[in-house]
């Protein structure tokens, strides 16, 4: 018999209305479709738990369906007009409208209302950035939806990431540094001395909603107008993001050793059923990068596998 899945009732998240509750993405559904269907295999697994197949991503019974139809309008321009333009790597800068700032904000304040979920999320906050949490959940809310203007302080801001065979730095970084940039899907909520804020990566795409917000000058090219205007020029970020994108990259390569014998099976199996496809794919591409920076044996050594919320 086919699953009857209960409906939910409870007050919308949004617009206060208590009704029928919709089961919405954190992350639009499109992201994870985009990342199937450039894979090699066509198949999704966590960093949380490597040795599961997943088909979607996390959803909540948090809005009616009226506002999830709201927010969709801002996803559906964003899929259309500027996800596309970033996962082709096409030449930046790239424009945008009104919609992309509103866009930023939803995806932001569902991630953080996910993490609030958690017992300890914010225990490494200070107070003056846990004082601002329940600010930035209700800006974010009016902003999305219409109820105000801007989303004050609480900026958005975005930035395209590209691959990092060629990068320079000081730093050392991951064996699977390209594959994470390029391929991986994750939303985390991050702090620092000076500025906390929600990180929510679509593959290349990046979107970041500032909690508490950073010092004048220390983020430069990556904050989104609220009309139309361009985004992903010259840009100019703290060191600091650059040692938080290592250590997230570094976390779910990690979590590849906790994959087992019989599921590495399986993806060996899913590659050798359609090569062409395996060759073709997005996934081939960036291991290709990561080789080309660090070598095989450094790539493929047990320490040094990959794992992000990503495509096998």
């Amino acid at each position: 018999m086919p699953k009857v899945t209960r409906a939910r009732s409870g007050s919308c998240r949004m617009c206060s209305k208590v009704g029928p509750l919709e089961a919405g993405h954190i992350l639009p559904s499109f992201v994870y479709r985009w990342l199937k269907d450039t894979s090699a295999t066509g198949y999704l697994r966590t960093g949380e738990n490597p040795n599961l197949r997943i088909q979607d991503g996390v959803k909540r019974h948090w809005f009616c369906r009226d506002c999830e139809n709201q927010m969709s309008r801002a996803e559906k321009a964003f899929a259309e007009e500027l996800f596309p333009l970033v996962v082709g790597e096409r030449p930046a800068p790239y424009p945008h409208g009104p919609w992309l700032s509103r866009f930023i904000a939803s995806v932001a304040w569902r991630t953080v209302m996910l993490f609030s979920e958690r017992r300890d999320a914010f225990d490494y906050f200070t107070a003056e950035q846990e004082a601002l949490l329940p600010a930035a959940f209700e800006r974010w809310r009016a902003f999305v939806h219409g109820e105000a203007e801007t989303p004050n302080v609480h900026e958005p801001h975005f930035m395209p990431m590209g691959l990092m065979a060629d990068y320079q730095s000081d730093r050392a970084l991951p064996t699977n540094i390209n594959r994470y940039t390029m391929r991986s899907i994750e939303i985390h909520v991050a702090s620092g001395a000076t500025h906390a804020f929600a990180f929510v990566k679509m593959g290349p795409a990046v979107a970041i909603g500032f909690i508490q917000p950073p010092p004048p000058d220390m983020w430069v090219g990556t904050c989104v107008t609220l009309g139309d205007g361009q985004v992903g020029g010259r840009m100019v970020v703290p060191v600091q993001f650059l040692d938080y994108i290592i250590e997230r990259a570094s976390k779910l390569r990690s979590a590849q050793r906790r994959r087992s014998p019989r599921q590495d099976e399986k993806i060996r199996k899913a590659f050798e059923k359609n090569l062409d496809r395996a060759a073709a794919s997005e996934t081939f591409r960036v291991i290709d990068a990561d080789v080309a920076r660090f070598g095989v044996e450094r790539v493929f050594s047990l320490e040094d596998e990959p794992e992000a919320r990503e495509v096998e």
